[in-house]
């Protein structure tokens, strides 16, 4: 999410540029997912991973997908 995006942000420097606004973090994110949901009704490849869950759920969860498909 954006908010979650300007906490990493706030939390690794102390100023931030002037694109990293709520707003167009939220139209960015929201740009993508488009993309993205096009591209999966399309029969693409593509996963897409919640970065707010822990490292070794994602890499176990990228395992799988990417073994499914060898």
């Amino acid at each position: 999410t954006a908010d979650e995006s300007l906490r990493r942000i706030a939390k690794g420097r102390a100023v931030t540029e002037i694109y990293e606004k709520k707003e167009k973090l939220e139209a960015v994110r929201s740009g993508y997912l488009s993309v993205f949901e096009e591209r999966l009704k399309a029969g693409e490849n593509i996963l897409i991973v919640d970065a707010n869950r822990p490292i070794d759920v994602n890499a176990r969860e990228i395992f799988e997908a990417v073994k499914s498909l060898v």
